[in-house]
């Protein structure tokens, strides 16, 4: 045999085991289906195909991984040395590939029955059990020998299957000519190949499916049954590295040195203790029944800014903002993502990189410093509002653990229209309308994450009103006009519309209601040119309602998104009100703010990592640096140790 026949016979092995694979995730996500069919509620056959569908295009990544140990092990040498046993090694690895599926598989049963959950975090956590204990439960509850015995006689009949797809013909070309061709061919697709499994059928993360964005229907179990046991153990996997990365060592000593550093009681019991505050506003507290925190995805800042006003991405909330509001000039984010920031505001806890959404301490107890603990104490009814899926890192269990009272997405009700990563906005506002009218005699906190000015970008928005080309001739030579982005132009104007509407009709039912308006993060638009880091970075901090004094925030003030919950505190409370926040209020008029990444202060925002290059004094920057790592170790203490002090 020549190289061209090698190289082309086993490629089409290693394919062969690709599609095999494929097919027998898709196998197990249908025997998974319907083994707890009876959780198949209010589910029509087209979510079921599309469940199916998207677990193919994510079991690409599993079989992709597969197929390459078959090429790199089985296929390669064997190109290189035609002596190379490469029949028998990509029978033998094809077994093995079955066995480590199929155990998993059958394991994966009983795992969700405890814990209503594919592979998750809870496996790892689950090796600092008592393993006697599990192995005895596994053998009594679960039917340990029993499933042995399924996995043995599965195993069996799909090695032999495997084997007959290995010995079925390939196709070998007679003419050196078309060898050739073929070969070119083959190593011309190599690379698309690839980068369509590696994105899980898609050309990069935003158009593919992976584990992270897979929770895309109302019903939980379609949820889970899209992600194979390899994604499920990805999940596990990067929960847990999340959860520990920690980059400061924690010990007492440093802790309550953290806590002096960062203006709390260094000789307290407790975190919460700690960082104990009294409200020294003058004036009397506001008298708000509904308070609004919209928290918009990619709810970006740079729309605002003066250089981009021709392009009118932001006018309606431009207009109403004009009067009754006092807006932030930089505000700093939570932290590089949604779940990031998310978790800032929710806990009320610096990003240090750790996901509390994934923290057995977020479940057990609740963050003194926490927004809807907060506003609960403060009497408000505290409700937590997703135009997507609760599942979605957690967050339906997270906000409900840690003092939201009720949790709505966007499975909840009859929607017309359903995206992949939830709701329109413009529908989910709706749902609130809908509920602060039938509650506005009501104390109630909200908190809204939107979702649609997100890719894949799915609303028609030209439908809406959107001018794509009056937008790209206003357009700076920093913003590309390509088709792409003025779709996702366009959907930064339908958050817009929106969120105006939205505040409209609120204000209309309650009159007295205050609204805060922020983005959850700013790096999603990719700039023509370069810019600079207020317009990558910051997202809009905009308080406004009828009882908002314009004066309350400095023209070049600077704050982060854990400040606002102590900032309404302050407006909520009366004077002489204690709290807990290691974040200060806004209204304070702080010198600087800083997240684990970005630092902004006195007209001047950056990043950490280009620190050094900034015209900063030495005194300040060691300010700064010390401060970021004393709030990762207060962080770290709290998620990992808990509240005690000792």
């Amino acid at each position: 045999m020549t190289f061209e026949d090698r190289f082309i016979k086993t490629i089409q092995q290693d394919i062969k085991i690709f599609i095999f694979f494929n097919i027998l995730s898709t196998l197990f996500r249908i025997i998974f289906l319907v083994y707890f069919r009876e959780q198949l509620v209010n589910v029509t056959t087209g979510d079921i195909v599309l469940c199916l569908w998207y677990g193919f295009l994510l079991s690409r990544k599993l079989s992709g991984c597969i197929m390459a140990v078959s090429f790199l092990f089985c296929s390669l040498p064997y190109i290189v040395k035609p002596k190379w046993p490469e029949k028998l090694l990509h029978q033998w690895w094809g077994s093995y590939a079955i066995f480590i599926l199929t155990f998993l598989f059958v394991a994966r049963i009983p795992y969700y029955k405890i814990f209503n959950s594919g592979y998750d975090i809870m496996l790892l956590n689950g090796l600092e059990d008592d393993w006697k204990a599990i192995f005895q439960t596994a053998v009594a509850e679960y039917h340990l020998w029993a499933n042995l015995a399924i996995v043995v006689v599965a195993t069996l009949v799909l090695c032999f299957l495997l084997i007959k797809v290995l010995q079925l013909p390939i196709y070998q070309p007679k003419c050196g000519k078309a060898k050739k061709a073929l070969t070119i061919a083959l190593l011309i697709a190599a690379p698309i190949f690839f980068i369509l499994v590696r994105f899980g059928g898609g050309y990069s993360y935003d158009t593919g499916i992976n584990w992270e964005q897979a929770a895309l229907f109302r019903s939980h179990l379609l949820n889970e049954a899209v992600l194979d046991d390899g994604q499920g153990l990805m999940r596990a996997d990067t929960a847990w590295a999340r959860l520990h990365t920690l980059t400061v060592d924690l010990n007492e000593k440093d802790l309550r040195s953290s806590i002096k550093l960062l203006g709390g009681n260094p000789e307290a019991a407790t975190i919460e203790d700690a960082f104990s505050k009294e409200n020294k506003r003058q004036g009397q507290p506001l008298p708000a029944k509904q308070v609004v925190l919209i928290v918009g995805e990619s709810h970006a800042h740079w729309p605002f800014m003066e250089r981009y006003k021709e392009m009118h991405l932001v006018d309606k909330e431009k207009a109403r903002f004009q009067k009754n509001a006092t807006q932030l000039a930089f505000m700093i984010p939570g932290g590089d993502g949604t779940m990031r920031s998310l978790n800032v505001l929710i806990d009320g806890l610096p990003d240090n990189g750790m996901y509390e959404n994934y923290a057995a301490e977020s479940f057990r107890s609740q963050y003194a410093t926490g927004i809807a603990n907060t506003m609960q104490k403060l009497g408000y009814k505290t409700i937590f509002w997703y135009g997507g899926i609760g599942s979605w890192q957690d967050v339906g269990k997270l906000t409900l653990a840690q003092g939201f009272t009720e949790f709505h997405s966007g499975a909840d009700g009859k929607i017309s229209h359903q995206g992949v990563w939830g709701i329109p906005d413009a529908e989910l506002f709706a749902l609130v309308n809908k509920y602060i009218e039938e509650h506005k005699n009501e104390k109630t906190f909200h908190c809204i994450l939107t979702t649609s000015n997100h890719p894949p970008y799915a609303i028609d928005v030209g439908a809406l009103g959107f001018d794509r080309q009056q937008v790209a001739k206003n357009a700076p030579d920093t913003i590309p006009t390509d088709d792409n982005h003025l779709n996702q132009l366009g959907h930064i104007w339908y958050a817009d519309l929106t969120i105006d509407d939205f505040i409209g009709k609120a204000q209309q039912q309650d009159p007295s209601a205050l609204f805060v308006i922020t983005g959850d993060h700013a790096e999603r638009f990719s700039f023509k040119q370069q810019e600079d880091e207020e317009a990558i970075f910051t997202v809009p901090c905009i308080f406004y309602g009828r009882d908002v004094d314009p004066a309350w925030f400095e023209s070049d003030g600077v704050g982060s998104h854990g400040q606002i919950t102590p900032t309404l505190v302050e407006l909520l409370s009366p004077i002489g009100y204690k709290y807990s926040s290691i974040y200060h209020s806004l209204l304070t008029q702080e010198e600087y703010a800083f997240n684990k990444k970005v630092w902004a202060t006195n007209g001047d925002i950056g990043t950490f990592q280009d620190l050094a290059d900034d015209e900063l004094s030495f005194d300040f920057t060691n300010k700064l640096i010390a401060e970021e790592k004393a709030a990762e170790i207060v962080t770290a203490w709290r998620v990992v140790k808990g509240n005690k002090i000792k």
